[in-house]
């Protein structure tokens, strides 16, 4: 069993997919598995896909109707394998030699939840997102810092689905699945409140370790 399932959801990103792709291929780093969850695409990113996974035999490719980003992430999770889940968004990329630095504070520390900083591209300008200092929380503390600072700016805090990791088991046993994008305006927001609610440890990296374009 991987310690790590990587989950992309896809939908006409043939442009794009093979740059996030290869950000997680030349990782330090490979005790991982890819599920590339072909979303209905008609770009042929389906077919891209399905090349992808004949070049390593850790990629599985789940092709289904369109249903959405939330209805992608949850098909994936659903046939994951791996101790900790990653849903990384397929336009965009991980940052060199980031899943080393996850998966080490994974094993240390054993979180349910692990949350980092990422860069974004604004007005031609790269630039660090960051609210968080680095640390581990623990209830009540997750409720009265992390959630707080979430309410207060949502923006500032980050809390996408992506610059999080998950673990398997803290999922499934808690039934956290994501809401469908087409009845609520934020389910990634939805997600990681309940999430954060039902968490006993959460780490807190201040690196970035993400880039979302």
């Amino acid at each position: 069993m991987p310690l790590l399932s990587i989950i992309l959801p896809i939908y006409n990103v043939k442009n794009y997919l093979e740059r996030c792709y290869e950000s997680i291929i030349l990782q330090n780093y490979d005790d991982f598995e890819i599920l590339l969850v072909d979303d209905g695409s008609n770009d042929g990113s389906s077919d891209l896909c399905d090349l992808l996974s004949m070049k390593d035999s850790r990629v599985k490719v789940i092709h289904k109707e369109n249903g959405g980003l939330s209805a992608a992430r949850n098909e994936g999770l659903k046939y994951a394998q791996g101790e900790y889940i990653y849903w990384i968004d397929s336009d965009d990329w991980i940052v060199k030699n980031s899943l080393k630095i996850i998966v080490e504070k994974l094993k240390k520390n054993n979180p349910d939840i692990l949350k980092f900083n990422y860069y974004r591209h604004i007005n031609g300008c790269l630039e660090k997102h960051n609210s968080l200092k680095s640390g581990c929380y623990e209830k009540p503390s997750i409720v009265d810092n992390l959630l707080k600072s979430a309410v207060i700016d949502v923006s500032a805090f980050g809390f996408t689905a992506w610059s999080h990791i998950y673990k398997t088991s803290f999922l499934r046993e808690n039934k956290l699945e994501f809401v469908s994008e087409r009845i609520i305006g934020s389910e990634d927001f939805l997600f990681n409140f309940q999430a954060y609610m039902c968490a006993n440890k959460i780490e807190v990296l201040d690196e970035p370790l993400y880039y979302y374009d």
